[in-house]
C-alpha cells in the first residue's frame, strides 16, 4: 500500500496538495513513533503572509500506522454512521524568535470538533540560561450525528522549562474536563503530557509532570543526550456516571546517541526509550521499550 502519493502544485507562493500525503498538525499527524506513520487521503492548501503561516483543507481518508489500508476519517474516529471525513483549518504566528501563537480548527463532519490554541514565549536570563513558558487549550464537542456518542469536554495544560547551558528542567501541568476524555484518533494527542504509554486525558483528570534532559557535549560526549519525565494523573472519573478511577503516574527515559561529523558512521543515530506505568491497586506495572536506528544518506 502506498501510503503517500500526491501532486502538488506551486502557485504565487501557495502550494496546492492533493491525494495521500503527511498532514502534521495538533491531533491531526503521523503519530510516528513507529517507522510507518500515518498518512491521509487529502486535499490541502498551504502558504504564508509575513510572520504566518497558514494551512486548511479537506481530509477524507486516513491510514493508520499498522493499517494496510485507508479508511474513512469518521470510521477511524469510531464511527458507524454515514461515511464523512474532517474539514480543517490552522495557522501559526511566528512573532518572535522561537515565539509563536497557533490556532487550529478541526471539524469531523457527524462525529466531533476540536478547536486548538497554544502558544510559546522564550525569556533570556543570561548568555546560558533561558526560560521559556507556554500554555494550549483544546475543547471538544460532538456535532451532526454524534457518531460516537453526545459530549463537550476540554483540556487545557501549562509548561514551564528552564535551561542553563546543557541542562534543562522542565515542569507541567494538564487538566482534562469532567464531560468526557479528550479525543485523538487522529494521530498523537496534543497534550504536553501525552506520555509513551497514556495521554492522560481521562475525563476529569488533573496531571502534574516533572522533567529534566542532559545533553553531554560540554561533558565530554559529543552526540549523547538523555531525559525522563515522571508525571502523575489524578481526578479520573468515569464520564459515564461519576465514578472514581484509580490514580496513576508513569516514568519515560530516553538516550540518543548521533555519531558525529567526519566519523566512520557518520549519520547513524540510535535512540532508546522505555516507559513504565503503574495504577493505584494494580499488583502489576505496565512497560514499554523503543528502540529506534535511523541513517541519514546524502546523496
Amino acid at each position: 500500500m502506498l501510503g503517500e502519493a500526491f501532486g502538488a502544485v506551486r502557485i504565487l507562493g501557495q502550494t496546492v496538495t492533493g491525494y495521500r500525503q503527511l498532514i502534521n498538525r495538533p491531533f491531526i499527524n503521523p503519530q510516528d513513533s513507529r517507522m510507518i506513520p500515518n498518512t491521509f487521503e487529502a486535499y490541502t492548501l498551504t502558504g504564508s503572509a509575513g510572520q504566518v503561516a497558514y494551512t486548511g483543507g479537506n481530509i477524507t481518508k486516513k491510514k493508520s500506522r499498522e493499517s494496510d489500508s485507508f479508511a474513512w476519517m469518521s470510521n477511524a474516529a469510531g464511527g458507524t454512521g454515514d461515511q464523512q471525513g474532517v474539514i480543517y483549518a490552522g495557522g501559526t504566528w511566528d512573532f518572535a524568535r522561537n515565539a509563536y501563537v497557533r490556532m487550529d480548527e478541526q471539524y469531523a463532519v457527524d462525529v466531533f470538533n476540536t478547536f486548538y490554541v497554544d502558544g510559546k514565549y522564550p525569556i533570556a536570563i543570561d548568555d546560558r540560561t533561558s526560560m521559556t513558558l507556554g500554555a494550549q487549550y483544546y475543547p471538544q464537542t460532538s456535532v451532526g450525528d454524534e457518531q460516537i456518542g453526545s459530549f463537550s469536554t476540554y483540556g487545557f495544560g501549562l509548561q514551564a522549562t528552564v535551561s542553563h547551558g546543557p541542562a534543562g528542567g522542565q515542569l507541567y501541568y494538564t487538566q482534562t474536563g469532567r464531560g468526557y476524555s479528550t479525543q485523538a484518533p487522529f494521530g498523537t494527542h496534543a497534550s504536553y503530557l501525552s506520555m509513551m504509554i497514556s495521554d492522560f486525558n481521562t475525563a476529569g483528570e488533573k496531571a502534574w509532570g516533572f522533567g529534566a534532559n542532559v545533553n553531554f557535549a560540554d561533558l565530554g560526549a559529543p552526540g549523547l543526550t538523555a531525559a525522563a519525565i515522571y508525571v502523575t494523573g489524578s481526578g479520573r472519573i468515569d464520564s459515564g456516571d461519576g465514578s472514581a478511577i484509580p490514580d496513576r503516574n508513569e516514568t519515560d527515559v530516553r538516550v540518543d546517541y548521533a555519531f558525529g561529523k567526519g566519523t566512520l558512521l557518520e549519520g547513524l543515530a540510535a535512540t532508546v526509550r522505555y516507559a513504565w506505568l503503574h495504577q493505584d491497586g494494580s499488583p502489576q506495572t505496565q512497560t514499554q521499550l523503543r528502540a529506534y536506528l535511523n541513517y541519514a544518506v546524502r546523496f
